[in-house]
C-alpha cells in the first residue's frame, strides 16, 4: 500500500511562492540595498529621541538645569525631524520600487504568455487567463510588506534588543519572550483560512471569465436571447463571492481578536514588571519611560513581520495562479522579445511535404491519420472537407501551433522543427476564419509587426486587399 506524498503546510507553500517571487526581483535586489542603507539612518534618528527623553527624567527633574533641558530638547525636535525627513524619503523610495516591480511583473507575465503555445490558450478560459494579471497586482502587494521590512522597521531588531539590555535585563528579558508572541497568529491562520482564501479568488476569476466570455460573444449572446440565463449565472457567482468573502472575514476578525489579545496580555505584564523594578530601586522613572518607548520600537518590527507573515499566505494564492502560468514551458524563449528582430535566417521558397502525418487533440481521438501530400512553389491547392476533417488542424500544424503525434512536416526539405518558430511564422500568411482587428489605425494594422514601411508598400498592400473602394469612403483613410 503506498501512502500519498503530505500536501505542504500553507506556510510551506508561502515560503516557495515568496522564494520563486524574490528569484523573479534579482534584477532589483541592488536597488533593494540601496534602500535597506537608509533603516540605518532612520534607526538611529529615531532611537536618540527616547534616549534624550530618559535624560529629562532623570538629570533635569533631579538637578533643574534649565541649560541641560534646552539643549535636550533641541536634540529631541532634530533627531525627530531628520526621523521624519528620512522616512519620507524612504517612503517616496519604496513606492517608486513597488509601482516599477508591479509594472514589470505585468510585463514579465504578458511575454510569458504571448510565446506559450497555442493549446495553453484554448484549453483555457480567456476571462480566467485575464484574471491572472490581476493576481500579479494582488500578489505582488507582498513586496510592499518586505520593503517595509527591510528598509525600515528591520533595523529596530538589530538597535533595540542592546538597549533594552542596558536599560534593565530583566525587564528586557520578559519583552525579548513575550513579544515574538504575536507571532503565533499569523503563523497558524494560513492553514484556517487558506482553503478559504482559495475558494474566494476562485469565485471572483470564475465571474470575471463568464462576464469576459460574454462580451465577446456578445452578438451569439443576443442572438440567444441569453441575457436572462446569463444574469442568473452572474447572480450566483456573486451570491458564492459573498459566502467566500463572509467566511474569510469572520476568521479574520476573530484571528485578529486573539492576536490583541495575546498584544495586550505582554503589555500587562510588561507594565506590572517594569513598576515592581521602579518601586524597588531597580530602575528608575526615566529609564522605564525610554524603554517603553523602545518596545514599541522594538514591537514595530514583529507587528510588520506579523502583517507580512499573514499578507503572504493570503497573498501566496495569487502568487501561485501567477506560477501556474510561468511554470508553463513556453514554445519560444521569452527574453527574444527583448532583442532586436533580426533578419530571417532561411528564407523560404514555398515547397511544403506531409509525410505520414497524425494528429489529434485529445488522446486516442486523431483528427489526421497518416495524412501525406506534396506542393511544390508556386501553385494554388485547395483542401476541402466537412467541417472536422482536419482543414484548419492542418493548417496549424503547418505554422507549428501544434506539432505531429506521428509523422513530419517539410518546407524546402528543411524539417519544421529544425526551423527557428519566429523565421516559420514570419513567412507564412494565413487568414482565420474569425480575425479580430488591433487597436489603432488601418495603417498600423496593415504594418504592425514590421519597421519602416514605406507608402508605396502601404499602398500596394491595399490594392492586393482590395480596400481602394473602403478606404475612399473611410474620413480618415489610412489614419
Amino acid at each position: 500500500m503506498t501512502s500519498e506524498p503530505a500536501t505542504p503546510s500553507p506556510t510551506r507553500k508561502a515560503a516557495r511562492q515568496l522564494a520563486q517571487l524574490l528569484c523573479l526581483l534579482r534584477p532589483y535586489w541592488g536597488a533593494l540595498a540601496k534602500g535597506a542603507l537608509l533603516g540605518p539612518v532612520i534607526g538611529l534618528a529615531s532611537v536618540a529621541a527616547p534616549y534624550l527623553t530618559k535624560l529629562l527624567f532623570d538629570e533635569v527633574a533631579v538637578s533643574h538645569d534649565l541649560g541641560l533641558m534646552e539643549v535636550l530638547v533641541c536634540g529631541i525636535f532634530a533627531a525627530s525631524i531628520a526621523s521624519v525627513l528620512t522616512e519620507a524619503l524612504l517612503g517616496y523610495y519604496s513606492t517608486y520600487l513597488h509601482i516599477k516591480i508591479e509594472n514589470s511583473g505585468i510585463l514579465h507575465l504578458f511575454n510569458h504568455l504571448q510565446h506559450l503555445p497555442d493549446a495553453f490558450f484554448y484549453r483555457r478560459r480567456i476571462g480566467d487567463i485575464l484574471s491572472r494579471f490581476e493576481d500579479v497586482k494582488a500578489g505582488l502587494g507582498v513586496v510592499h510588506g518586505l520593503l517595509r521590512l527591510v528598509f525600515g522597521q528591520g533595523v529596530y531588531a538589530l538597535f533595540v534588543p542592546p538597549l533594552l539590555v542596558a536599560l534593565q535585563w530583566k525587564l528586557a528579558l520578559a519583552a525579548v519572550v513575550t513579544i515574538p508572541l504575536t507571532a503565533l497568529i499569523p503563523l497558524t491562520s494560513g492553514r484556517i483560512l487558506g482553503r478559504t482564501w482559495h475558494e474566494t479568488v476562485g469565485a471572483y476569476a470564475a465571474l470575471e471569465s463568464m462576464q469576459v466570455e460574454t462580451l465577446r460573444q456578445i452578438r451569439t449572446h443576443k442572438s440567444l436571447a441569453l441575457e436572462r440565463f446569463t444574469f442568473a449565472r452572474a447572480l450566483s457567482q456573486g451570491q458564492a463571492i459573498l459566502r467566500a468573502q463572509l467566511r474569510a472575514q469572520a476568521l479574520e476578525h476573530l484571528l485578529r481578536v486573539a492576536d490583541r489579545a495575546i498584544d495586550a496580555a505582554t503589555t500587562a505584564l510588561l507594565a506590572w514588571l517594569g513598576w515592581r523594578l521602579i518601586v524597588a530601586d531597580q530602575m528608575s522613572l526615566g529609564d522605564y519611560v525610554a524603554f517603553v518607548a523602545y518596545v514599541g520600537y522594538l514591537r514595530g518590527p514583529f507587528i510588520d513581520l506579523v502583517g507580512f507573515l499573514f499578507s503572504l499566505q493570503q497573498r501566496a494564492v495569487h502568487l501561485e495562479r501567477v506560477f501556474e502560468c510561468l511554470d508553463h514551458t513556453p514554445e519560444q524563449d521569452p527574453a527574444s522579445a527583448l532583442r532586436p528582430l533580426e533578419p530571417v535566417k532561411r528564407p523560404l521558397r514555398g515547397g511544403i511535404r506531409i509525410d505520414e502525418v497524425s494528429f489529434g487533440y485529445t488522446p486516442g481521438e486523431e483528427v489526421l491519420t497518416h495524412v501525406s501530400a506534396e506542393i511544390a512553389p508556386g501553385t494554388v491547392v485547395a483542401i476541402v472537407g466537412p467541417s472536422g476533417s482536419g482543414k484548419t488542424t492542418l493548417l496549424r500544424l503547418l505554422l507549428r501551433l501544434e506539432d505531429p503525434r506521428q509523422g513530419r512536416v517539410f518546407f524546402d526539405e528543411q524539417e519544421a522543427r529544425s526551423i527557428d518558430l519566429s523565421d516559420l511564422r514570419r513567412q507564412v500568411a494565413v487568414v482565420w476564419q474569425d480575425v479580430e482587428l488591433y487597436q489603432g489605425t488601418i495603417r498600423e494594422n496593415l504594418t504592425i509587426g514590421l519597421d519602416d514601411v514605406s507608402d508605396a508598400r502601404v499602398q500596394e498592400a491595399v490594392r492586393d486587399c482590395g480596400l481602394g473602394d473602403f478606404l475612399a469612403g473611410a474620413p480618415a483613410g489610412l489614419d
